[in-house]
């Protein structure tokens, strides 16, 4: 028979085994949210012009806006580019 202190610790190792597992597992499964939608060939969208600019800055690399026409759809809202 396993003395009750043991037990105790066994337990308590568990608990925070489970509470640490979760918290990674949280952390890990979080992805910053932006406006920013992957449409296509490398083609995005987003709201604005600053949230577009600052998509690509991410990557350091410039933006470049796509006119609809060239993009071959039709824009509802918002601003097409790519990160060149």
């Amino acid at each position: 028979m396993t003395p009750p202190i043991l037990q105790s610790r066994k337990t308590c190792a568990t608990t925070i085994l489970v509470v640490l597992t979760l918290c990674i597992v949280v952390t890990a499964c979080s992805v910053p949210v932006t406006g920013v939608v992957r449409l296509y060939d490398g083609l995005l969208k987003a709201a604005t012009m600053k949230e577009a600019e600052a998509f690509c800055a991410i990557d350091g690399a410039p933006f470049r806006v796509v006119k609809p026409e060239d993009a071959a759809l039709v824009v509802q809202q918002g601003v097409l580019f790519r990160c060149d």
